[in-house]
């Protein structure tokens, strides 16, 4: 095969990342359910619309101090801020409309969301698409902040967008040989959940949210997400991992309300004495368990 009849991928843009930045802001509750400040861990990466010119100049350069601060300043200060999906919504607005940035994807987690696991929040793409400027007024137009009911934040959710939980810890029996079966060890998972974009407008779900007395399970909620699966998985006896990861799936996929995709990964670290852990990974639908 000649080199010109091999033909390279699109090349990606060029984009500035900044990873793992901390900021301070009073967002929901913690994980003993009290409204306290939280620290909020913030990634950005961010497409620019021109190539950079590599020149040694900071004049041309984009200033991530800068951005980063804006961002810390964005979440501690802004009023009326309820909801993570509302506060990663509010940062790729300001990263698009103050920092002239194409594409950018906002990743926002709170290790202190959970008891049961590392951490917990959402990731989101937008585009300055998304931010079309008004005809009128020649202004670009901004998104809600102050989403509060499950419909609103509903409203935020587009395709791609997901909601994390990582580093979820369970004790649980599980395994084939015989000293598996006498004794819990550890299991490790993480999720990633992508929201039903219609569960606001749908008759059946509005029903469904109207017949429980529990608000997460309205919501797609993280808290309640993660209490059914480990009530779930500390009560299974599964052989095999792929037994429990495709069951932990359909019980996320199925059970839980405003869920229309899930990934799950199951780990064992005592699987191997010479690897860190041994698990598997699967991708489901709602439609993979109907018959």
């Amino acid at each position: 095969m000649s080199a010109s009849s091999r033909q390279l991928p699109p090349r990606p843009r060029d984009t500035v990342v900044i990873r793992n930045l901390a900021v301070r802001t009073l967002i929901g509750t913690e994980r003993w359910d009290r409204a306290k400040e939280q620290p909020m861990i913030v990634t950005l990466s961010m497409q620019l619309g021109a190539a950079l010119s590599g020149a040694d100049d900071l004049a041309g350069s984009y200033h991530y101090g800068l951005i980063s601060k804006a961002v810390a300043e964005y979440a501690e200060k802004t009023v009326g801020l309820r909801t993570v999906e509302a506060l990663a919504c509010g940062i790729a607005q300001l990263c698009i409309v103050d920092w002239n940035v194409d594409v950018v994807t906002v990743r926002v987690e709170r290790p202190t969301a959970l008891l049961v696991a590392k951490a917990a929040g959402v990731e989101i793409t937008r585009s300055r698409a998304d931010h079309p400027t008004d005809s009128s007024s020649g202004e670009v137009r901004l998104v809600k902040r102050d989403m509060t009911t499950v419909a609103q934040v509903a409203t935020l959710y587009q395709p791609g967008d997901r909601i994390l939980i990582s580093g979820m810890s369970v004790r649980a029996i599980i395994g084939v040989n015989p000293w598996e079966r006498e004794q819990v060890q550890d299991i490790i998972l993480n999720l990633t959940i992508y929201p039903a974009l219609d569960r606001a407008g749908g008759a059946a779900a509005a029903a469904a949210i109207a017949a429980t007395a529990d608000p997460y399970v309205a919501s797609c909620n993280f808290r309640y997400i993660s209490k059914a699966v480990v009530q779930f998985v500390e009560a299974s006896q599964f052989k095999t991992v792929e037994a429990l990861v495709v069951s932990v799936a359909r019980l996320v996929v199925v059970e839980c309300l405003g869920v229309a995709r899930a990934t799950v990964r199951v780990e064992k670290p005592s699987a191997l004495i010479f690897a860190e852990s041994a698990g598997v990974e699967v991708t489901r639908d709602a439609s993979d368990f109907t018959s």
